[in-house]
């Protein structure tokens, strides 16, 4: 889900609720180029985000996206 916010005060009400829909199981990414932040939401355990290089290597040339900068932005914003 992408979601735009007003300020920090709207975006911690969205994910507090998320949180709360989504028994914590929610990851966020910002976009700071684009003022977004897009939010990952599961039903079931979240993955970890610990994912191997090869694995991230693997899909980069898979799929010609750039998920080392997907992932490192997302361990980034997801640290606890």
């Amino acid at each position: 889900m992408s979601f735009l916010v007003k300020d920090e005060q709207h975006f911690a009400t969205v994910y507090r609720n998320l949180h709360q829909v989504f028994d914590g199981q929610v990851y966020v990414m910002s976009l700071p180029d684009h003022k977004n932040i897009i939010a990952f939401a599961f039903n079931k355990k979240a993955p970890e985000l610990n994912w191997p290089q090869s694995r991230i290597t693997e899909l980069e040339a898979k799929y010609g996206i750039e998920f080392s900068i997907f992932t490192k932005r997302l361990m980034q914003d997801n640290q606890t």
